[in-house]
């Protein structure tokens, strides 16, 4: 009824100013700006240590506005420099003393099970995985997910290859090999089976990207945090025989 009578409501005249300012704003300019600050000691002297994020415009009109925007090097590099820029004033400004300088996002994506898998000769789905992670930092969830779907694909047919077996590219047949040789009991194996295909890859892979429901930033998050522990879990069992 609104509607028909031309009234808006409060939320949709904030979002309407909300998205026009957004637009409007500089891609490098900083948007959102964390602060944690957590009591500490240091060569005996009480203190803080204060840790800083700052996330740029850019990110925002992708993540709210669904932009897709193209960098090119220079772009993507000025926008990282700027907000290592911001921040190191920040701490000026505070008297801070700098203990580590601002690094971008993909300086900090190596993870623990990025690091086991480089290091059993995995280094092409920690390749996906930390590309995949870049992208939905940077706003670009879609993309960063079909990564998640290549790396999780792979990692099972890997894991055959390395112990012997013939890899069938298909999460289900391959989750079957190792089953069959013994590097996974039947009730891991339906654990494991459930999360990597039915709850995470077959939702991946059921509708082309542009069909499918949008998957927000922080539920992105939470389908590759799980499908790392669970390749971290596979990886003890299957190289380390534990």
């Amino acid at each position: 009824m609104k509607k028909a009578l031309g009234v808006i409501d409060e939320d949709e005249v904030y979002w309407q100013r909300f998205s026009k300012s957004l637009r409007r704003t500089r891609d490098d300019v900083p948007f959102k700006v964390t602060f944690s600050i957590i009591p500490s000691k240091l060569q005996d002297k009480e203190g803080f240590i204060t840790t800083i994020r700052s996330e740029p415009v850019i990110l925002f009109k992708m993540r709210n506005l669904g932009m897709r925007l193209s960098l090119d090097e220079f772009d993507y590099s000025n926008i990282i420099e700027n907000s290592k820029q911001f921040i190191n004033e920040i701490m000026l400004g505070i008297g801070a003393k700098v203990l580590e300088k601002a690094k971008a996002i993909a300086e900090y994506t190596k993870t623990p099970t990025l690091e086991k898998l480089e290091k059993f000769g995995f280094k092409k789905i920690a390749s996906l995985l930390r590309q995949g992670k870049i992208k939905i930092e940077r706003g670009d969830t879609e993309d960063g997910l079909t990564n998640l779907r290549e790396a999780l694909r792979d990692f099972v047919s890997e894991a055959v290859r390395i112990r012997g077996g013939e890899p069938k590219s298909s999460i289900t047949k391959d989750l079957d090999v190792l089953k069959e040789l013994g590097y996974i009991d039947k009730w891991m194996y339906e654990v494991t089976h459930d999360f990597l295909y039915k709850w995470i890859y077959r939702y991946l892979s059921a509708k082309p990207v542009h069909r499918r429901e949008r998957i927000n930033f922080d539920d992105a998050k939470f389908l590759f945090s799980v499908s790392e522990e669970i390749m971290s879990y596979l990886l003890e069992k299957i190289i380390l025989g534990r």
